[in-house]
């Protein structure tokens, strides 16, 4: 059994539990709202991930290991949270060890038209501060800068608006609404508000609405969806009422003059785009058992075997040959 005792420089108010043990309420510590500076709680051998690394039969260090999420906001993760390995050795110091990383992978894009009228709306995700940075298609780190890009194609006289946009797991079970009805933004922490603008440069867009944040994920889960009710507007659609929106952490939101007025084409459309995050100390790499060799590789190798063989055999052939025309010649003789 291992004592843990933290301290903390100011009030925390954020959870802490058993990484991979999220859903099991006995693996919770410390809960929400706990306004506390200091923190005790016990963490038992073969529970909630506690594991004994034996190192006395190799001469090594032998210690009792946990891995614990200390998480700001309930519900999900993001960049200012940290995963600790704590180990109990036996002479009885205590080994913390930070590790905190998010890696992020993208599915297909999802477009959705809407029929009737010459306007198709499509949501993308990209690497960096866009609305013009590169798709997000390899991996990234928890809290990297990232844009989700709402681009209208068809008819420009069009407008959008972006309206209430969620974030949730395969199943569901985790959802965190970024933005409420009206597009305002509820998660400033990992979220910005929407921009618009109709300077779409050469994507072939009439307009662009999009939104900085921070990477993030739900905890021990690695799928993560982002989803918007967006509404096509035959004029102009209305913005986000609230004028202290941010655009990003610390920057106050720029208003667009000629966005007002509200006549809408039709019911809002959902759209949306999947991730998938993990940790890196999620990925496992184990050690190769043989030489691993491309395609291309393979047939190279196959063709050089084969016409080393081809070369020997017709060698062979000559000199048996050459041998059975030398022993005819002494037969002569």
């Amino acid at each position: 059994m291992m004592t843990i005792n933290l301290e903390f420089n100011k009030i925390y108010n954020g959870l802490i539990y058993s990484k991979g043990y999220h859903n099991d309420p006995n693996c919770h510590y410390v809960k929400a709202n706990s306004n506390n500076l200091k923190y005790t709680f016990t963490l038992s051998l073969n529970s909630c991930g506690t594991e004994f690394i034996n190192g006395f039969e190799t001469q090594g260090q032998s210690y009792l290991e946990n891995v614990l999420v200390l998480q700001n906001e309930e519900g999900y993760q993001e960049v200012w949270d940290s995963i600790r390995s704590v180990r109990c050795l036996w002479e009885g110091n205590l080994n913390k060890q930070l590790s905190i990383a998010l890696s992020v992978g993208m599915l297909n894009q999802e477009v959705v038209t809407f029929s009737g009228d010459t306007a198709m709306a499509s949501l993308d995700i990209q690497l960096g501060r866009g609305p013009f940075a590169q798709p997000a298609n390899g991996l990234v780190k928890i809290g990297e800068t990232m844009t989700l890009v709402v681009s209208i194609t068809g008819d420009p006289g069009f407008d959008i608006q972006v309206k209430e946009c969620k974030a949730r797991d395969s199943t569901s079970t985790n959802v965190i609404r970024l933005t409420d009805e009206n597009g305002c933004v509820l998660k400033p922490k990992i979220f910005g508000a929407f921009q618009k603008t109709r300077n779409t440069g050469n994507t072939g867009a009439s307009l662009l609405a999009y939104a900085y944040f921070n990477a993030f994920k739900f905890p021990d889960v690695m799928d993560l969806t982002l989803e918007c009710n967006v509404e096509l507007c035959k004029v102009n659609c209305e913005m986000c009422p609230d004028p202290d929106q941010k655009l990003e952490p610390g920057r106050r939101r720029r208003r667009d003059a000629y966005w007002n007025g509200n006549e809408t084409l039709a019911d809002p459309i959902k759209i949306g785009k999947g991730l998938r995050v993990i940790f890196p100390e999620e990925i496992t790499f184990s050690e190769p058992l043989g030489i691993c060799l491309s395609q291309s590789g393979f047939l190279l190798g196959a063709a050089f075997v084969l016409s080393v063989m081809v070369i020997s055999s017709i060698s062979a052939g000559c000199m048996w040959l050459k041998l059975q025309r030398h022993s005819q010649c002494k037969a002569h003789m």
